[in-house]
């Protein structure tokens, strides 16, 4: 086969990397597949919203019936209700439940747009049909499809409704084992990198890792839920009297 020559005129742009939770958000909307659709619901339209922190990976989905400039103002009210740092800019396409970019010469504000500045919140588009712009939302929904939509029938938007907030119970779960397991990898590797430079005295022991996997384990455990054998457990702090 002919060996294909990159393009010496092409320049790749390089990917900007968040620094810190909340520095840039993205949301997109998914369409409920119709074959998931039985009962009352069929013939019916539901939509899931997601957002994404691109930094923490923070993941917050919820169900509507509608997908319009008043459903996307309430979700972004619920998102920085539900995210626990401040955000500074949402990452959209250029749907009309977002924007009016495409639809005239001079659009006016949408619902979401104007709230987006009610809570000082910048509003980022893409490039139009360009969603691999919004990769890791959209990556999310491909997810969405494989463990969920393919495995899971809908009677009505309220049990609709209920399955998907048990799916993002089990995604906030997910994030909780990630971020135990990636907290003391990460700063292995940064006190791995420290020794080569010569900083031996700031690097750690085996032991003392596994003692830190260990503390962020059940940190883990008391913050949320988990779930074991197919039965989701949520372990609630007690308090131990001294």
């Amino acid at each position: 086969k002919p060996i294909k020559l990159p393009n010496p005129k092409k320049k790749v742009k390089p990917y900007e990397q968040m620094k810190y939770p909340g520095q840039r958000g993205q949301i997109d909307v998914k369409y409920v597949p119709a074959s998931c659709l039985l009962g009352e619901a069929e013939g019916q339209k539901f939509y899931q919203y997601t957002f994404i922190d691109e930094y923490s990976r923070f993941r917050y989905l919820e169900a509507f019936e509608e997908h319009s400039t008043y459903t996307s103002a309430q979700f972004i009210k619920h998102v920085v209700e539900k995210f626990p740092y401040v955000i500074e800019c949402i990452q959209t396409d250029n749907g009309p439940e977002f924007t009016n970019r495409l639809t005239g010469k001079k659009p006016k504000p949408t619902l979401f747009e104007s709230t987006l500045e009610q809570l000082g919140i910048r509003h980022k588009l893409i490039r139009p049909f360009t969603p691999r712009h919004n990769g890791k939302v959209e990556r999310s929904h491909r997810k969405d499809n494989e463990e969920f939509y393919a495995m899971h029938k809908f009677y009505s938007f309220d049990d609709f409704k209920k399955q998907l907030a048990v799916r993002q119970r089990q995604c906030a779960h997910f994030q909780l084992i990630k971020d135990a397991v990636h907290r003391p990898l990460q700063k292995v590797a940064c006190q791995r990198n420290a020794k080569r430079r010569g900083n031996v005295d700031r690097c750690i022991t085996c032991l003392q890792f596994f003692a830190i996997l260990f503390t962020s384990c059940v940190l883990a455990f008391l913050k949320g839920e988990f779930r074991l054998a197919g039965i989701i457990i949520v372990r609630k702090p007690t308090l131990i009297p001294l």
